[in-house]
């Protein structure tokens, strides 16, 4: 505390600390803005070592004291310290943050503990809770729902629940929730009282988190579903109802090779009736055995903020066949495209022949080789097929003149460049490198990545020369329509 250039000090593992703070005069500390300590069992003989550390530190604004102390020290420590504008108390299961408001303190507090232990909290946390957060591992019994009925109706800042546990019980928890507010607000007013429930999966499931703002016992108009398939194939039963129930409130959806056709029939009945409001979509079709599945669930995310394909293990000719199928129907719908597969650029990739002419719309693009592999001439061309920005794309389609005849039209668009390009685990030679990185159109580009791969300073350089190109370039096209503006300026005048 001394150096009086720190202003934030968290102490832990001192827990007799403020035993040895004496009224000796000391340097004061004028920068310290927030102080942590880890105390042990807090006493009243401790206020008065506190309020020194608050005449040694005139800026410190929060307090934090991680303790098993007493209700009874609460209203004390908040008297005894008027000068803080955040105190936080932290015991074993909870936390309590009292912040000033209206020259009052107000406080919050946050328990997280197991569905066990709700029967036993300390009841001077009641009038302040606001916050339950707690696991239940276990099946849903009786105790859980007695447990927070009474917590409910006793606790009257409580408004919020963050609920971790197993994918099987995710509609039977909603559902009890359900049950409690409507006992509590049975007609169910509009103006009834506002609610939020989080819940979240275990970390050994495929991770899936609902937001639910509650209006008396009916779902709020924004409850956001949020799906991270990553687990086993096995967790996908759970998935179905989930999908079933609540497919219309997914907002995010990110989805590996253990999206099937099952858990794609089940979100598509839940979207019949309420449509979709999937924002963000990643899919990894390789275990769906209809290219169509892909589409039919595009027709339901308008509108969207991102379409990503992830096709892995291509050296497999069923996959490969599989990525050509998709992406000759939802491939011009498409933002960002990974690519993936094992073995020698010439036993897949070089396979591969979509291009960005039929890929409008994607910004960003992964391709992914393992083992460090040499990228062949057939390979190269099929790469720099993929990372040109060609200008314009057509798509002939039918319209009907005014006479009457159905007549053939080409529709054409621009092609943006990408903003985002990620190679890896792979191997050029000196004059392909010069190749990808003058013909790669950098305009746009955000984030360039080459790792795993023979990117050197040689490429470093040159990729630098290119940026300070596009940059002149830039600077000469500004200051053309600035002429431009000026010489129109004065005609005007």
């Amino acid at each position: 505390m001394a150096n009086k250039r720190c202003q934030f000090l968290r102490l832990t593992g001192i827990r007799k600390f403020l035993d040895h703070i004496t009224g000796i005069s000391r340097e004061p500390s004028m920068q310290l803005k927030s102080l942590d300590l880890d105390c042990a069992f807090l006493m009243s003989r401790h206020l008065l070592k506190l309020k020194i550390i608050m005449d040694l530190c005139p800026a410190l604004k929060m307090l934090t004291l991680r303790s098993s102390y007493s209700d009874q020290l609460v209203g004390t420590i908040r008297a005894s310290l008027p000068k803080l504008e955040y105190l936080q108390l932290v015991g074993q299961d909870y936390t309590m943050m009292y912040s000033i408001q209206q020259d009052e303190y107000v406080a919050t507090i946050t328990v997280k503990t197991s569905a066990t232990r709700l029967q036993s909290l300390d009841r001077f946390m009641y009038p302040n809770l606001k916050v339950l957060s707690f696991d239940c591992l276990h099946d849903l019994q009786d105790p859980l729902q007695s447990s927070l009925n009474h917590l409910l109706r006793n606790c009257p800042r409580l408004t919020a629940f963050d609920v971790r546990l197993p994918l099987e019980h995710f509609c039977s928890l909603v559902h009890m929730f359900q049950e409690l507010f409507r006992s509590l607000d049975p007609t169910n007013s509009v103006s009834g009282t506002k609610r939020c429930l989080r819940i979240r999966s275990l970390a050994t499931e495929h991770s899936v988190e609902m937001v639910i703002p509650w209006v008396g016992h009916t779902l709020g108009a924004n409850t956001a579903v949020e799906v991270k398939m990553m687990g086993p194939k096995a967790s996908n039963r759970h998935l179905e109802l989930i999908f079933r129930e609540y497919g219309s409130f997914i907002k995010v959806l990110l989805a590996n090779d253990t999206l099937d056709d099952g858990l794609v029939g089940s979100l598509l009945k839940s979207d019949q009736g309420n449509g979709s409001i999937i924002e963000n979509l990643t899919i990894d079709p390789s275990s769906l055995t209809d290219a169509r599945l892909v589409e039919a669930i595009l027709q339901r995310c308008m509108p969207r903020k991102e379409v990503a394909l992830a096709f892995s293990c291509l050296e497999k000719d069923e996959h490969l066949t599989q990525m050509h199928d998709v992406l000759m129907h939802v491939g011009r719908k498409t933002t960002r495209l990974i690519l993936h597969g094992r073995g020698k650029p010439s036993e897949w990739f070089m396979n591969i022949t979509v291009s960005r002419s039929g890929l409008w719309d994607v910004r960003h693009l992964e391709i992914a080789f393992e083992g460090r592999v040499r990228m062949d001439e057939r390979s190269m061309k099929r790469l720099l097929a993929l990372i040109s920005t060609p200008g314009t794309a057509g798509t002939t389609g039918a319209a009907t003149t005014s006479d009457g005849h159905r007549r053939q039209t080409t529709l054409t668009r621009s092609i943006l460049p990408l903003q985002t390009f990620r190679l890896t685990d792979c191997e050029l030679l000196t004059e392909d490198w010069n190749t990808v990185l003058t013909t790669m159109d950098l305009k746009m580009m955000q984030r360039l990545s080459f790792e795993g791969t023979n990117f050197g300073t040689e490429q470093f350089d040159l990729l630098i020369e290119q940026l300070n190109k596009l940059l002149e370039r830039s600077k000469s096209a500004m200051s053309s329509r600035g002429g431009l503006y000026q010489e129109n300026r004065s005609r005007w005048c």
